[in-house]
C-alpha cells in the first residue's frame, strides 16, 4: 500500500486540534495549510495525484465558504461532498468499463494488478461496492454534521466510518491478489487466461 495515502488523516487531526485552542478561521486555515502540504506530497503519484487534486479543490472551496461564513461546519461539509464526488467517479468509471479501482490497484500494486484486465468484473464490482459505501458514508456524515457538535462529528464520523473503510479496502486488496494468483495458476496450467489490458 502506498504510505502517502495515510497522510489524508493529517488535515483532520490538525483541524481538530486547532478548534480546541483557536477561532473558527484559525482552525480552517490550519486545515487548509495541512491539506496543501498533503496534496504536494501525494501529487507525485499519477492517479492518486489527480484524485488528490480533486479533493484539494473541494477543500479550497469549502475553506472559502468557511472563512466567509465563519463556520467550521461549512468547512467540514467537504466530507460528504467528497463522498458524493467519489460516488460519481466510481459509478461512472464502472459504467464505462474503466473502473477506478482497477486503475488505483495498478498504481498501488503494479506487479500484481496488471495481471488482471482493467475491465475485469472484479474491478467493476469493487468500484460499485466503493460507490455504495460512498453513498452510505456521505449520508451518515450529513446526518452527523446536522446533529452533533464539531468535536463530536470529528470523533464519531471516524469511529463509525473507519472500520468499514478499512474492511472494504482490505477486502478489495485480498480479492485483487486472489484473482491475480488465480490467473497465474490458470496460465501455468496452460488455460486461456485473459491477457491484461493496457
Amino acid at each position: 500500500m502506498n504510505p502517502r495515502i495515510g497522510l489524508s488523516a493529517v488535515p483532520v487531526g490538525v483541524f481538530f486540534l486547532v478548534t480546541k485552542i483557536g477561532d473558527p478561521w484559525q482552525a480552517i486555515l490550519a486545515g487548509l495549510i495541512a491539506s496543501t502540504v498533503v496534496f504536494f506530497l501525494t501529487r507525485k503519484d499519477r492517479l492518486i495525484g489527480v484524485l488528490g487534486m480533486i479533493g484539494f479543490g473541494i477543500v479550497i472551496i469549502s475553506s472559502v465558504i468557511g472563512f466567509v461564513t465563519d463556520s467550521e461546519k461549512a468547512y467540514l461539509y467537504r466530507d460528504p461532498i467528497t463522498d458524493g464526488v467519489f460516488l460519481c467517479l466510481h459509478l461512472g468509471s464502472a459504467a464505462l468499463r474503466r473502473p477506478l479501482i482497477g486503475a488505483l490497484a495498478r498504481e498501488l500494486f503494479p506487479d500484481v494488478a496488471r495481471k488482471i484486465p482493467v475491465s475485469a468484473p472484479i474491478y467493476i464490482w469493487l468500484s460499485i461496492a466503493f460507490a455504495a459505501w460512498d453513498l452510505v458514508n456521505g449520508l451518515l456524515r450529513l446526518y452527523l454534521l446536522d446533529t452533533l457538535s464539531i468535536g463530536e462529528y470529528l470523533v464519531w464520523s471516524r469511529i463509525l466510518g473507519f472500520p468499514v473503510s478499512v474492511t472494504l479496502i482490505g477486502t478489495a486488496v485480498y480479492l485483487v491478489f486472489r484473482e491475480a494468483k488465480r490467473r497465474d495458476h490458470v496460465g501455468q496450467l496452460g488455460g486461456p487466461a485473459p491477457a491484461a489490458a493496457s
